[in-house]
């Protein structure tokens, strides 16, 4: 299989604020886990959209595939190597 690479900024402005907000929850006290989560399932959660923000079986296969642990330092969130939307891979341009 070969890789699409995409130069949008969209996705690289996106990815940059996300990654902003959720270095602010880490820093108010959350740990990089729960802040992840912030911003998937439980915002999927409290928008009733069972479909989104989880990895299951049955759920939308959208997907950040990141360079770094997040985990271990939330700023890797902003490395985004690709992306993996309705089933499909997007590799970001470097």
């Amino acid at each position: 299989m070969e890789a699409e690479v995409v130069d949008d900024l969209d996705v690289v402005g996106i990815g940059s604020e996300v990654e902003k907000e959720l270095r602010e929850l880490v820093a108010s006290g959350l740990s990089p886990f729960d802040a992840l989560g912030a911003g998937t399932t439980s915002a999927a959660d409290f928008l009733g959209l069972p479909d989104v923000g989880r990895v299951v079986v049955g759920a939308r296969a959208d997907l950040l595939v990141l360079r770094g642990n997040p985990l271990v330092d939330i700023q890797q969130a902003r490395r985004i190597d690709g992306i993996v939307t309705r089933g499909a891979w997007r590799r970001i341009a470097p």
